[in-house]
């Protein structure tokens, strides 16, 4: 290397010493640009990314205060009309499993032998922050938590429980009508009990692709009440027999084994269902890193939405990507998740916090080549079809879907942040929606998708019909 620069260095000497000093001045301004970059970013583009944070901080920290000062003790519950809300109550619950009397939260016969087991398996199940119950039934559960954690969410699909949900609702819960596959959850919860329904989300979903979303919301424990394969009797009347065959115990433990452990498993007094409760582990996914000991080497990108760089975490060559507060909405930590669950990504290493709040991750660097656009297209969009397939599994969408977020040698997907809620899904003719950016990535990329293959994926996305998302993706990747 050293002869060719003094070869160069012989050749510039030619040159009048005018124009040797601008070679000279222009060749050091080059050299010295990566580092002025990298130095921008250190005293402008971070401090003001940092400030940012520590102004939400500090009016977060203001606003738990506060909660905390009046929630610290065991919450009375309070009722419009507690004469009109038990009759409605025992004229809905189709067990005695789900019987109890309002006054006082009192449950009876089988109910309490339900809770006696909870309690058993999982004593202080009742107690904590961010209450998930899914399958709400007549609310008894849901209740029960609102006495003890500073935020109750409920969803359950039939609309009788829900309506009976909403009049026994207390100030610290949120009721929705919903699916567990259409619900949109925008904070993770350190307790979510499932009540007797898990079995109704693996035929909604078509397999256990669903867990991922339970693992992106769950930060504590997941307590699971109801069947565990064909033994029990309305799943050979629900199911196909296709899907009989994926329903097993064994399946579900797999699906479950890379977020979860198995902590406890009882029987259920309910007939061949089991009481199982597990804790959320503490996989390389959970690597927690502060902002400030994540140094920076090289600026790979400093745009409006994003920081990313290159740093190194436990030895490793890593690639840390920062997000604003202003463009990282409450669920953005778990839509990265999401993202990075699918088989086709690249997946992530850890999340970066600043003052214990969420501003990024980061993921293990590699030095690929990535494809252009219109490069590869078949392969790439079939790839993209199961990933899209995938997410509208769990309820979201890429609206960044581009061949040019594929690394070439691995076809691994690197991009995760064009990753929404099909709730989400807008559209306006300005072309500034996150539809029209979908449509213009898809045109970019690939031109090969035609008009009739354009109408169907339009019609599918318009009605935010998760299960028409699902099957028009299908039929394009049968179609290549």
């Amino acid at each position: 290397m050293q002869p060719i620069k003094d070869k160069i260095k012989r050749i510039i000497g030619f040159f009048p010493s005018k124009i040797e000093k601008y070679i000279y001045n222009y060749y050091w301004y080059i050299r010295s640009f990566p580092k002025l970059s990298v130095l921008y970013v250190k005293l402008i583009t971070l401090p003001s990314i940092i400030k940012e944070i520590e102004k939400e901080d500090s009016f977060i920290k203001k606003k738990n205060t506060a909660k905390n000062q009046v929630k610290k003790e065991k919450q009375n519950l309070v009722f419009k009309d507690i004469e009109k809300a038990q009759p409605q109550i025992n004229s809905l619950f189709h067990s005695s499993t789900y019987q109890y009397k309002i006054d006082k939260l009192k449950a009876i016969g089988d109910l309490k032998k339900r809770q006696d087991i909870f309690n058993q398996i999982a004593p202080n199940f009742f107690q904590g922050q961010n209450f998930l119950n899914i399958g709400c039934n007549t609310g008894y559960f849901p209740l029960v938590a609102a006495q003890f954690f500073e935020k109750v969410q409920i969803i359950d699909e039939d609309e009788k429980f829900i309506k009976l949900c909403k009049t026994l609702k207390q100030s610290n819960m949120e009721v929705f009508h919903d699916s567990f596959r259409d619900f949109m959850p925008l904070i993770e919860f350190d307790k979510i009990f499932i009540d007797n329904v898990h079995h109704h989300i693996f035929k909604q979903c078509r397999g256990w692709e669903w867990i991922c979303k339970l693992a992106a919301i769950s930060n504590g424990e997941v307590l699971i009440e109801g069947p565990v394969d064909t033994d029990y009797k309305d799943i050979k009347t629900l199911f196909s027999k296709e899907l009989q065959s994926k329903f097993t115990f064994e399946d579900f433990m797999q699906a479950m084994d890379p977020f979860f452990s198995l902590e406890k498993k009882i029987k259920s007094i309910n007939p061949d269902c089991w009481v199982m409760l597990f804790k959320r582990k503490l996989n390389r996914i959970n690597n927690q890193v502060q902002l400030d000991n994540l140094p920076i080497t090289k600026i790979l990108k400093n745009g409006i939405h994003s920081l990313v760089y290159l740093t190194r975490f436990s030895g490793k060559k890593i690639v840390a990507k920062i997000i604003p507060p202003r463009f990282a909405l409450n669920d953005y930590k778990i839509r990265i998740q999401i993202a990075s669950f699918s088989p086709l990504s690249n997946g992530i290493t850890g999340f970066i916090y600043k003052n214990n709040k969420f501003v990024g991750w980061f993921e293990e660097y590699e030095d690929k080549r990535v494809n252009r656009s219109k490069e590869n297209q078949v392969e790439l969009l079939k790839l993209i079809c199961d990933h899209v397939i995938f997410l509208a599994k769990l309820g979201y969408f890429d609206i960044d879907c581009s061949t040019r977020n594929f690394f070439k040698e691995s076809n691994k997907f690197f991009d995760k942040g064009g990753v929404v809620h099909i709730k989400t899904l807008d559209w306006n003719i300005d072309g500034t929606s996150n539809l029209s950016k979908f449509f213009q990535n898809l045109n970019d990329g690939f031109n090969i998708i035609d008009k009739e293959m354009l109408e169907i994926i339009y019609n599918a996305l318009n009605s935010k019909d998760l299960y028409l998302i699902e099957q028009a993706f299908i039929s394009i990747k049968n179609r290549l």
